[in-house]
């Protein structure tokens, strides 16, 4: 077995390369997000915030707090984990990635138009309200099927939610997350596969 395959986050193996694991692991928080070279997707979202703004970003003015606090939140974890690749200065913030560079005159966007620029990922704002979260700014560059415009102001609705996270239950043993009906139950624990309820 090819042994460098093995320090791929992204492939479901833990400490024995043999034994394949399934479920969720917890992300390490400097792999949240997956910056890397996007030349061509970051020139190509710049381009449609430019060029199509009113139908890929919507921001609802009245919740510009939640923005702000999410834009401050994501200037704080790219200076931590990313500071060679984002400078941010007073009426900029200048882009430094492997095959693509940019300054982004941040005095003339809004803080959801700033966020979109800077990472490769969607933004959605999700608000608290009583018993649900409402979709209450975003940014989709890529939507499949559906009308952003459609799900704005719109709530998920949190006993959905409780329901959904029912299901998904912890590995005693190696910490994966697998849904209730794929773990292994032994002397009221729970395990996500035969190999992590032996001792």
């Amino acid at each position: 077995m090819d042994m460098s395959r093995l320090n791929r986050m992204h492939l479901p193996f833990l400490s024995n390369p043999d034994v394949l694991h399934m479920g969720l692991n917890e992300v390490r928080e400097e792999s949240w997000l997956e910056i890397k070279s996007l030349r061509n997707s970051f020139k190509n979202k710049i381009e449609l915030i430019e060029n199509f703004s009113h139908e890929i970003l919507f921001e609802n003015y009245e919740f510009q707090l939640a923005n702000i606090k999410f834009f401050e939140t994501l200037k704080t974890y790219l200076s931590t984990y990313y500071e060679n690749e984002y400078k941010f200065k007073n009426q900029s913030i200048d882009i430094y990635l492997d095959d693509f560079s940019s300054q982004i005159n941040s005095s003339k966007k809004t803080n959801l138009e700033l966020m979109s620029s800077l990472i490769p990922e969607d933004i959605l704002i999700l608000v608290p309200e009583s018993e649900n979260y409402i979709l209450r700014s975003a940014a989709v560059f890529s939507p499949s099927n559906w009308d952003l415009k459609s799900k704005i102001n719109n709530a998920i609705n949190s006993n959905q939610n409780k329901e959904i996270s029912k299901q998904i239950i912890e590995c005693e043993k190696c910490g994966v997350f697998v849904d209730q009906d794929l773990l292994v139950e032994k002397n009221k624990k729970f395990y996500c596969s035969e190999n992590c309820s032996n001792p």
